[in-house]
C-alpha cells in the first residue's frame, strides 16, 4: 500500500501495483456529503471539463455506465482495491454509517416516545422493516444487526463487527 498526496493535506491510500500509475496525475480530495474522494481532471476536451474519480479509474469504469462503487469501510480515499466492491445503488445505501442527527450511538437504532423504549429498525426495498422495542439500546442494535444479516447477508452493515 502506498499513499498518493492530495489538495488540503489529505491523502489517498491505492495498491502497489496502481500507484505508479495513479502517481502521475495531479489529484485533489474532494468532499461530497461528508466524504472526501480523490478526483483529478483531464485536459479539456473541446473546452469541455471532465471529472475522473480515482477509486472508478482502479476499477477501470466510465462515467455513465450505471456502475456503481462502495467503498466498504466508508472511506473515500481508501482506494485499496480490497476495499472497492461493485454494486447496486441498494447496497450502496445500505453502506452508510451513522447520521449526524443520531443519538443512539448506533445504526437503525432509535428512542420511541410514545413506547418509551429503544427502537430497531432497517429499510429493505424500500420498505421499513421493525426489528423491535428493548429497554436496552445496545439489544436494540444488536436485534438490528441480526436482521441485516438476514436481509442483507455480506453487505449488511452491522453495529459489531463480529455480528451475531
Amino acid at each position: 500500500m502506498k499513499k498518493i498526496p492530495l489538495s488540503q493535506g489529505k491523502f489517498a491510500l491505492v495498491d502497489d501495483d496502481n500507484f505508479e500509475y495513479l502517481n502521475q496525475f495531479k489529484w485533489y480530495a474532494w468532499k461530497e456529503n461528508y466524504v472526501y474522494y480523490a478526483l483529478r481532471h483531464p485536459p479539456r476536451d473541446m473546452g469541455i471539463q471532465k471529472t475522473i474519480r480515482m477509486h472508478r479509474e482502479i476499477l477501470k469504469l466510465s462515467d455513465g455506465d450505471g456502475i456503481i462503487v462502495d467503498h466498504i469501510n466508508r472511506d473515500g480515499l481508501d482506494n485499496r482495491k480490497c476495499n472497492l466492491r461493485r454494486v447496486s445503488s441498494q447496497v450502496n445505501v445500505i453502506n452508510r454509517g451513522l447520521r449526524s442527527t443520531n443519538k443512539s450511538g448506533y445504526v437503525g437504532v432509535c428512542w420511541h416516545k410514545r413506547v418509551k423504549k429503544w427502537s430497531a429498525t432497517l429499510c429493505f426495498n424500500g420498505k421499513k422493516i421493525h426489528c423491535g422495542y428493548s429497554d436496552d439500546k445496545i439489544l436494540s442494535a444488536q436485534k438490528r444487526d441480526e436482521f441485516a444479516l438476514k436481509y442483507f447477508g455480506e453487505y449488511a452493515t452491522l453495529n459489531f463487527k463480529e455480528g451475531i
